[in-house]
């Protein structure tokens, strides 16, 4: 930023703004993408953002899963192999 600005930011999330947004114009026009055939209402704006964050919640939620299962899955694969093979084996999984 160039330097200090006389309007404050607001002290609220994007989400929050979003459906104060909604709430004070819900059947006013927000969003138009004319190549999309687009004319959304902030209320359907509104529907709209909170379906996808949904959406990428639950997305996000598998992911981290799947990667708390395969962390899990490379640590009993570590401490079986330093039961089989020793300390050896250990140093060999962490590049010595």
């Amino acid at each position: 930023c160039p330097g200090p600005v006389d309007t404050p930011l607001l002290e609220t999330t994007i989400g929050k703004a979003l459906d104060a947004a909604a709430d004070q114009w819900g059947n006013r026009l927000a969003l138009v993408s004319r190549h999309q055939g687009i004319r959304w209402t902030w209320a359907e704006l509104n529907q709209q953002v909170d379906r996808i964050a949904a959406g990428l919640s639950r997305r996000i939620k598998r992911l981290l899963e799947r990667r708390r299962v395969v962390g899990d899955a490379i640590r009993d694969a570590a401490a079986v192999a330093g039961r089989e093979f020793g300390d050896s084996a250990c140093q060999m999984g962490h590049g010595r």
